[in-house]
């Protein structure tokens, strides 16, 4: 179910509501896109794992994300930068330091199920709605720069 199309490309991103956690790790999996030049930064992180808080690295690659997926990980707060791999970690608090930044996608997971994706990259934005649109029960929503009412990229 897709909410909210603007008459525009200016298509920034999309919010997701999963309907089981394990929607969220066949998510995560990235199908079709490859990542490996390019490392995660965590901007902030409340993880756990079977019910029990689980640190994670500040900076890791897409195999050790996919390790984190097979420990049926789940995330009451979690924001993820993807930078390509010889890009230094930015702070960014808002959509326009985004924009500004070398970061090519922030990923915003929060009460386990909720999850929005901010990516520069169309292709990409397009085929990770694709898959989130294709799960079973998840509720999407595109979002565009003129319309959406975040106003930091944080959880």
């Amino acid at each position: 179910k897709i909410a909210n199309v603007a008459l525009d490309n200016s298509l920034c991103g999309f919010e997701c509501v999963f309907t089981k956690k394990s929607d969220v790790w066949s998510f995560f999996k990235f199908s079709d896109i490859v990542l490996d030049h390019y490392y995660f930064s965590v901007a902030d992180a409340s993880v756990f794992s079977h019910g029990i808080r689980i640190e994670i690295l500040e900076r890791f690659t897409f195999g050790y994300f996919q390790e984190l997926i097979q420990k049926s990980f789940v995330g009451e707060g979690l924001v993820l930068h993807l930078y390509p791999e010889n890009a230094d970690y930015e702070e960014i608090d808002n959509y326009e330091d985004f924009q500004k930044s070398k970061c090519e996608m922030i990923i915003l997971l929060y009460d386990f199920y909720y999850l929005e994706i901010y990516c520069k990259n169309q292709t990409w934005i397009q085929k990770l709605m694709h898959t989130a649109i294709n799960t079973p029960g998840a509720v999407v929503e595109e979002k565009y720069e003129e319309t959406d009412t975040r106003t930091t990229m944080y959880v």
